[in-house]
């Protein structure tokens, strides 16, 4: 391909890689974007072989223009986006804007130049008239039920022309021609939060005006004292509308060189918290968050603008995740908000009934009153997350077990922890091997006793997985034939890291899912999923 040849000539490449990218293209279309791919993995496995290299490619991580290792006039770089551009790989106006990139010549920057020209070329295919007409015509349509429509006729009109006038530079553009949205210039705030909250308080008011009135956001940081090892920050929101101060807590990391809260991520906490007291005052429709997804050096202060929406359930087709992405837009919503963060009847509803049935048996008042107190500082997605706030009741086991652990020798003693006695595992012997990857092929054993009887299961390890066999020989071989009135329950979850279990009798699980604290999905054994709905 001429294309390497032109890289070999440059010096950019050697003779026998221009056979091996040849090589690689022999079952493509050629189409530029396949070319752009096929060198990018080649720079990335030539920079992952490099045995002096210790650093990861990350094309956010690209210097700015007052960097000092800004290299406008490298000359081997400018050569390679050349090269791309007169064999017709990018565009030209890709080429303008990535040739002003400010990086020098090597594989690092080559790899990065080729991030950046897929990003922009995948911007642009999505990006294009038809595409922009399309979009339009999603935000200004109506629902099914005839509601819903985000873009009233007039604005529309003006959205049409201006796609067709070629003024719309994002995707996130299209959100300023909607009634419920507003927008704030991030960059326009930095270290000024106070002048930030007053100005979010004025925007959440027109959005939220039949519901209720914010007349000051303050907040507050502190060390985090909790168990987790990966924050040690707390910040605490609290929302003040006259006749109650609500406050909510989130919690990070950070140190003297880095921290993991921004302004985005102080906004989505805030949007989340409103989104609590929406759902509390009963409102059919949450706030969404929305930014590019774009890199700088292509489409400049293209981070900065935030957008703030106002979406009901029936306009869920627009923020469609997958759609969303090839827009290049993020969010912070998903339709199950509609249903959470749980309102505050909601939570006394469900607490009213778990102690009611006899799960909080094992604390007393005043260790039960200190956790009520601070219940309503912290949000929940779904019932699933309170069982979580009371210590002693839920057990754990991740998805993928790591060398070094005993996964199933910490899921025996957390089911000694939720029975309260019912069940009493001794004497475990957890035989994992002690190293092994995800290729790792290997038997070994499982022992213990469990109430003075005598277990012992071999096992295989599969991967890095969490192999369920233990959960399913618990229910079967031990509770089912031993302990029949209880039930081990899986709790419904919507995270990917790990299941938790609930231990409850048979009474105790009929009565929650009467009141409808849970519902339950047979799976063929004592065991059973629950749902997140009330």
């Amino acid at each position: 391909m001429s294309l390497f040849n032109d890289l070999f000539k440059a010096g950019i490449i050697k003779e026998q890689e221009v056979v091996e990218l040849n090589k690689a293209l022999e079952h493509s279309t050629s189409e530029p974007n396949e070319i752009l791919e096929v060198l990018c993995r080649f720079y990335q496995e030539k920079i992952l072989a490099d045995k002096h290299n210790t650093g990861t490619i990350w094309t956010n991580g690209l210097p700015q223009e007052d960097h000092k290792d800004y290299f406008p006039d490298e000359p081997m770089f400018l050569k390679f986006v050349e090269i791309l551009y007169r064999n017709k790989v990018i565009s030209e106006i890709a080429y303008q804007k990535i040739k002003r990139v400010p990086l020098k010549g090597d594989q690092f920057s080559y790899c990065s130049v080729l991030h950046l020209s897929i990003e922009f070329m995948s911007f642009s295919r999505f990006f294009s008239l038809e595409e922009q007409l399309a979009f339009a015509e999603l935000l200004s349509a109506e629902s099914s039920n005839g509601s819903g429509r985000l873009i009233n006729e007039q604005e529309k009109e003006k959205l049409f022309f201006d796609i067709k006038a070629g003024n719309l530079k994002t995707n996130l553009d299209f959100f300023s021609y909607c009634h419920g949205c507003r927008f704030i210039e991030l960059s326009a705030y930095k270290n000024k939060e106070q002048d930030l909250l007053k100005n979010l308080v004025k925007i959440l008011n027109e959005l939220i005006d039949d519901a209720f009135s914010i007349i000051e956001i303050t907040t507050y940081k502190e060390d985090f004292k909790g168990a987790r090892d990966d924050c040690n920050k707390q910040r605490t929101v609290i929302i003040d509308t006259g006749n109650r101060k609500h406050q909510y807590r989130s919690i990070f990391f950070e140190n003297e060189t880095r921290t993991e809260y921004n302004p985005k991520i102080f906004m989505y906490d805030i949007l989340r918290f409103v989104n609590q007291m929406l759902a509390d005052f009963n409102r059919s429709y949450r706030l969404t968050g929305i930014s590019n997804n774009l890199h700088e050096q292509l489409f400049q202060d293209s981070k900065s603008p935030f957008a703030i929406c106002r979406f009901r359930e029936e306009n869920n087709n627009v923020l469609d995740f997958y759609d969303m992405q090839q827009r290049f837009l993020i969010h912070t919503f998903s339709p199950l908000l509609y249903k959470s963060p749980l309102s505050y009847t909601h939570i006394q509803y469900a607490f009213y009934h778990i102690k009611k049935c006899g799960l909080l048996f094992h604390l007393g008042d005043e260790q039960l009153d200190t956790i009520m107190s601070n219940v309503y500082k912290n949000t929940y997605n779904n019932i699933r997350d309170l069982f979580d706030v009371f210590p002693d009741m839920t057990a754990f086991a991740s998805h993928m077990i790591n060398a070094g652990q005993k996964p199933y020798r910490d899921f025996l003693l957390a089911l000694n922890r939720i029975s309260h006695g019912v069940l009493n595992f001794t004497e475990i012997s957890d035989g994992i091997p002690g190293q092994f990857n995800y290729g790792t092929a290997a038997t070994f054993k499982i022992s213990f006793n469990c109430n003075g009887n005598y277990h012992e299961l071999d096992y295989d390890l599969i991967g890095k997985e969490f192999n369920d066999k233990i959960i399913y020989y618990v229910i079967n071989e031990i509770i089912q034939k031993q302990y029949n009135e209880y039930q081990l329950i899986q709790l419904a979850n919507n995270s990917h890291q790990y299941n938790a279990y609930l231990f409850v009798t048979k009474q105790q699980r009929e009565y929650l899912e009467s009141m409808k604290i849970i519902e339950i999905e047979d799976l063929g054994f004592n065991g059973s999923f629950i749902s997140n709905d009330r």
